[in-house]
């Protein structure tokens, strides 16, 4: 049942599509008519009462308590298909014979014309015992095992919700069509910061998430947050989220987000093989009001996150090579840090290589075949690009995604943060440049760790 705003709309929904409605108000007055009168007024007394339950004011109080997206149930007890048959019968028993096989005939024909099923589906026998597709029952026993049987939420972006219940009681689905995440799973919106899916993950409060194979957009929006690919089923991916985790990461973030710098994200990148989590934080600039306060500010919020380095990526920027005025407070800081200021260059790390590519004039032969031999390293490689690859038609576009060693890609931009996928792999992570600046804390983990 989708998201409804009045009573009315709840009742529009529940018959949309249907014929029944209509069909149901003659059938009822018709039968009040043959009824006798002492049954005429228990049918008084019952539509009474039915209205003190199906009101505008009654939907309100279901809204107050939550529940407004169920308050469609109240209709099931309505018999509607019950008085239909009633009606249906007998009229149909009033005609002659030939008649009654016409109607019959033609309601037949009418079921098979406008059912939507083929004639090989009228025959056919169900999959399964429980007549449920065959990837909800997969989903429920994958999330069943990994839970031990114990009860738990999901929340799927296909249409597990609408039958797996049917199967498997023990799972609830949360099918919050509020939450950003829930925009995220069905491939509505792209840009959203690992930090946004953490925040709608805990209030949605789902343990495990299905995601559809061919919807690689929102697996790596998933894995942005740092939820983790526990298992898969024919279909279906499914994540689980570390709520332990994601608290600290959302307390994290709360203390960034304070003072003149009021913009932050933690951002995961899965990568397998490496055993350690491990942090970098990611900048561009910080815009036109740029002056030593703001500095001052940013370093100490970098000394409290304790990474392993930071990656400065400011080509684009108004204000490009600003770390050279502000170098004594950076060394100041004892942590290393990188400057995207040259056309290739490489972070070697035990598990894993950040090469840094100057792409502002275009990539040179050269610098291709330095790239291309990193796959003699046997490692994976997280790209930092000065500029985003915009399309298919950009040089860089086929060389990242034709390398299996490439794991992310991290950007930059004019305006405001991107994320889109290439090759439907390969997820770039662009942020902005003098405007919109984000502090970016990016973590490199591998499957089993946090």
């Amino acid at each position: 049942m989708q998201d409804s705003h009045s009573f009315f709309n709840v009742l529009q929904q529940y018959f949309a599509g249907s014929a029944l409605l209509p069909v149901f108000v003659i059938a009822l007055a018709w039968i009040i008519l043959k009824w006798k009168s002492e049954y005429k007024r228990i049918m008084v007394a019952i539509l009474c009462g039915s209205a003190l339950v199906f009101n505008e004011f009654i939907y309100r109080v279901f809204v107050a308590v939550g529940e407004d997206i169920t308050y469609y149930r109240l209709l099931w007890i309505v018999p509607t298909v019950f008085i239909i048959a009633v009606f249906t019968v007998e009229n149909i028993s009033r005609l002659k014979k030939n008649g009654q096989v016409a109607v019959v005939s033609i309601s037949l024909l009418a079921v098979f014309m406008f059912s939507g099923q083929t004639g090989a589906e009228w025959f056919s026998l169900p999959e399964n015992i429980y007549q449920v597709d065959e990837d909800v029952i997969q989903v429920a026993d994958t999330v069943m095992e990994l839970t031990g049987g114990e009860s738990v939420y999901l929340l799927d972006n296909g249409e597990l919700d609408m039958s797996i219940r049917q199967y498997e009681p023990r799972i609830v689905y949360t099918n919050n069509l509020e939450s950003g995440l829930w925009e995220v799973m069905k491939g509505a919106s792209s840009n959203v910061l690992g930090s946004d899916i953490m925040q709608a993950t805990y209030d949605d409060r789902s343990r495990y998430l299905a995601l559809r194979k061919d919807e690689p957009l929102a697996h790596k929006l998933v894995e942005s947050a740092g939820h983790t690919l526990v298992a898969g089923t024919d279909n279906y991916q499914i994540y689980q989220v570390d709520y332990y985790t994601v608290h600290w990461d959302l307390v994290k973030i709360a203390e960034l987000t304070g003072g003149i710098i009021n913009r932050a994200s933690i951002e995961y990148i899965p990568i397998s093989g490496v055993s350690e989590k491990c942090g970098y934080v990611y900048l561009t600039d910080f815009g036109p009001a740029e002056n030593e306060e703001i500095y001052q500010e940013l370093f100490g919020k970098i000394i409290s996150l304790q990474p392993q380095g930071i990656i400065i990526n400011d080509g684009l920027s108004g204000n490009s090579e600003w770390y050279l005025q502000y170098a004594d407070m950076l060394e100041a800081m004892q942590i290393p840090y990188y400057c995207n200021n040259q056309e290739f260059q490489v972070i070697e790390e035990e598990e894993f290589l950040i090469c840094m590519l100057d792409n502002m004039d275009g990539i040179s032969e050269d610098t291709l075949a330095k790239f291309q031999a990193l796959t003699n390293e046997g490692k994976p490689v997280v790209v930092v690009l000065s500029s985003k690859v915009e399309d298919e038609t950009d040089r860089l576009y086929s060389m990242l995604v034709e390398q299996d060693f490439v794991v992310q890609v991290l950007s930059a931009r004019k305006g405001d943060y991107t994320k889109d996928v290439l090759g439907e792999k390969l997820l770039q992570y662009a942020v902005p440049v003098d405007e919109n600046q984000i502090l970016s804390m990016i973590y490199l983990k591998g499957p089993e760790n946090n």
